[in-house]
């Protein structure tokens, strides 16, 4: 009996895992940092290419490349990069020194540059385990950006 009980979950457990994967999401995301120097940053994160633009006023837009992370996520070129690591946010302009950032609201102009909605997106986390396509662990295993 309790081999057979085995069994049966053993069949049950890969009966699960062969669940269809969503498709993965790849609509851009838009979010707005603001930093301890004053920085007022609306990242979109995209997919194809891989990478955040970041518009701060006064300077030009920059779009950076994802770069590998050990966790969290990585965006640099050119001296300017954006990471984030646990709950810890920071952004580099070249020339510029090192400021920690956190999210917040997007204003109405953020908003209808945005143009999308606005999701939460699950970076290198998925809400289905099994399913490595699910969020966008591609994007340097970000964490969820919505909580940021």
């Amino acid at each position: 009996m309790r081999v057979f009980a085995v069994m049966l979950f053993a069949g049950l457990l890969v009966a699960g895992c062969q669940t269809p994967c969503p498709a993965p999401d790849t609509e851009p995301v838009t979010t707005r940092f603001i930093c301890e120097d004053g920085s007022d940053l609306t990242v979109t994160f995209s997919r194809g290419p891989d990478q955040a633009r970041i518009a701060e006023e006064g300077y030009a837009t920059l779009s950076l490349p994802a770069r590998i992370a050990g966790s969290g996520y990585t965006y640099a070129a050119g001296g300017a990069e954006l990471r984030r690591r646990g709950a810890n946010t920071t952004w580099m302009r070249p020339g510029a020194a090192l400021t920690v950032c956190s999210e917040a609201p997007l204003d109405g102009a953020a908003q209808a540059r945005a143009s999308l909605p606005r999701q939460a997106m699950s970076m290198g986390r998925s809400s289905m385990p099994n399913c490595p396509s699910a969020g966008l662990a591609a994007l340097g295993s970000r964490t969820n950006i919505s909580a940021l």
